[in-house]
């Protein structure tokens, strides 16, 4: 046979598979990729998009950050016969600024780069502005981590926050008078 790639000596390998939808995102993802046919070498042809690509395991690290989404092509060659998969590696955010603590009641607000993204609360303690970044800490959120999630197209980053509870009022005399003590 001419196609030596389909003869019982050079077996086609599998298709490349174990990538779920296909997507990476930049500073946020590493992605595993397999093939049933064990013993061949994992490659990209492109450096600029692929960062790092693990030629034993097919552990691939997005290069840096894009304006957009860019496409990558993933190689793995068994015995000359190769296989190919094109990956999208998406302009995820690559990081959330901001307090890490506030007071239940309170607001703060985050900063995240890209600026590009949507903002959202990620564990019902939180009131977010979907564009500002704002975080208002609801009532009864004290004594709990919250998560804000900053999502641009698939891709997101999560911050926690710690809320601390409101302090209880100040107790005691409205006055007090030269000479004398209160109690609080």
């Amino acid at each position: 046979s001419s196609d030596v790639c389909s003869s019982d000596l050079n077996p086609f390998p599998d298709t490349i598979g174990c990538y779920g939808t296909g997507r990476l995102c930049y500073g946020a993802d590493t992605l595993t990729l397999c093939n049933a046919s064990a013993g061949g070498v994992w490659s990209t042809s492109d450096p600029a998009v692929i960062a790092m690509l693990n030629p034993t395991t097919g552990r691939i690290t997005p290069a840096a950050p894009f304006l957009n989404d860019t496409t990558a092509t993933i190689r793995y060659t068994l015995l000359g016969c190769s296989v190919t998969k094109t990956l999208t590696v998406s302009a995820g955010p690559t990081n959330i600024s901001g307090p890490s603590v506030m007071c239940e009641g309170t607001t703060v607000t985050l900063t995240a780069t890209p600026a590009s993204g949507v903002w959202a609360d990620g564990s019902g303690d939180f009131t977010v502005g979907a564009t500002t970044g704002v975080v208002f800490a609801n009532a009864g959120s004290g004594g709990r981590v919250g998560v804000v999630v900053y999502s641009i197209g698939s891709c997101s980053l999560t911050k926690s926050i710690t809320i601390n509870p409101t302090p209880t009022a100040i107790a005691g005399g409205p006055a007090l008078c030269v000479g004398n003590t209160v109690t609080f």
